[in-house]
């Protein structure tokens, strides 16, 4: 049990509008089920605001928090002990709602 105390995560899930994407809304549905500590972002892309709009470039769908540009991502940052001499942050994504809800 010490073992696994000594590190922390913290949990991010990028997400589009839960009211209109069914595959954003299951891994926040996984992971409130699970009783997760995790936060969630709402991303908010032009042409889902204004549909006549231009699309947003995979470069600016990357700025949001996506390597992928697709949605929904799931950021873990494994942060050190602190009480260590190196902390060190490691962060991974999980881009797919499937996956994330393995």
């Amino acid at each position: 049990f010490f073992f696994f105390c000594q590190n922390m995560v913290s949990l991010k899930l990028n997400v589009l509008s839960l009211r209109y994407s069914s595959w954003s809304m299951r891994p926040y549905l996984v992971l409130l089920q699970a009783g997760a500590d995790f936060a969630s972002e709402t991303v908010s892309l032009a042409h889902m605001r204004d549909p006549t709009g231009p699309v947003e470039s995979l470069d600016e769908r990357r700025k949001l928090g996506c390597v992928h540009g697709l949605f929904p991502a799931l950021q873990i940052d494994n942060h050190d002990d602190e009480e260590t001499k190196n902390r060190q942050t490691t962060t991974t994504l999980i881009h797919e709602s499937l996956a994330i809800c393995e």
